[in-house]
């Protein structure tokens, strides 16, 4: 899931509103940060079409999740998938252009 939500948020016109506050050197300073997490391992990127596609059934999938529990966790109570999957949601908040894929429409 993390992949394509950074496949969303990274889309051009969302990552200009995420950078249009990093002066130059702080930009290159992140791009070049990121770029070290590709290097050297096996990690591959999500081209944004086929994240687009695969986030309308991975949010189809967590909403019949949670048609079938009590409150608001996936398996009922709080567990680690509920806090990577608020990490995700939490990365599309960031800016307008991403925001709206945040949230499953259960609410």
């Amino acid at each position: 899931m993390f992949p394509r939500a950074v496949a969303l948020v990274f889309q051009p016109e969302s990552a200009a509103v995420r950078f249009a506050r990093f002066n130059d050197e702080q930009r290159q300073a992140f791009l070049a940060d990121r770029a070290k997490l590709f290097s050297g391992g096996n990690a591959q990127r999500v081209p944004l079409e086929q994240a687009q596609v695969e986030w309308g059934a991975i949010m189809a999938r967590l909403e019949r999740q949670l048609a079938h529990v009590e409150g608001d966790f996936l398996l009922g109570d709080a567990t680690y998938a509920d806090f990577a999957l608020a990490h995700c949601m939490w990365f599309l908040q960031g800016t307008p252009v991403t925001a709206p894929w945040s949230m499953p429409t259960r609410r």
